[in-house]
């Protein structure tokens, strides 16, 4: 599995191409603005891309998902709680792509429906704005609580040290890392 991380839009946010080297098959994860730098760097990339996966419905992270929905006829997808942002039904995502099993950890705080994808056979979780390096996201937004969003960095610490991070926003981290530094982790 390979990971390419765009910084996009006006907040910076971070959006993730990852793909099998070989297949070139692709999923976006959180393409928050600037589709035409998304569709360029897969172009580069010979990418095929065929799912947008959503870490939650803020504006800076969903801006582009439709223009790629509709670029590639691809699906968009995201956790139940999030419906009334993003339209998606499934509740309980879990899905076998290209011999990679991406779960869903659902990681209200943020947001009432914010999740993570977590690829346990990579070592790889896209933590949106649950988990920063650091840091993590805001609770003061329409439907975050400081309570769950302590519970979900809490529940995203018990996954084994040796998980590369991709959040939201900033720099990639690891359990490790952010076990030691994060400031939710004394709690």
């Amino acid at each position: 599995i390979c990971v390419k991380n765009l910084t996009v839009g006006m907040v910076e946010t971070n959006c993730c191409l990852v793909y099998n080297e070989e297949t070139k098959q692709a999923v976006i994860v959180d393409p928050g603005d600037a589709a035409d730098v998304i569709r360029e760097e897969c172009r580069k990339l010979e990418l095929s891309p065929e799912l947008i996966l959503l870490t939650h419905g803020h504006f800076d992270h969903i801006m582009a998902a439709e223009e790629l929905k509709k670029e590639w006829g691809i699906k968009i997808c995201a956790c139940e709680k999030e419906l009334e942002v993003l339209r998606d039904s499934k509740k309980n995502l879990m899905m076998d792509y290209y011999s990679v099993t991406w779960k869903v950890i659902e990681t209200p705080g943020h947001t009432i429906g914010s999740c993570c994808y977590y690829i346990e056979s990579e070592d790889l979780l896209f933590a949106g704005d649950t988990l920063f390096r650091t840091s993590y996201g805001r609770v003061d937004l329409p439907t975050g609580d400081a309570m769950s969003m302590l519970a979900s960095v809490k529940k995203l610490l018990t996954l084994p040290e040796t998980v590369k991070v991709y959040p939201g926003h900033m720099g990639v981290t690891s359990i490790e890392y952010e076990k030691k530094h994060n400031p939710l982790a004394r709690y």
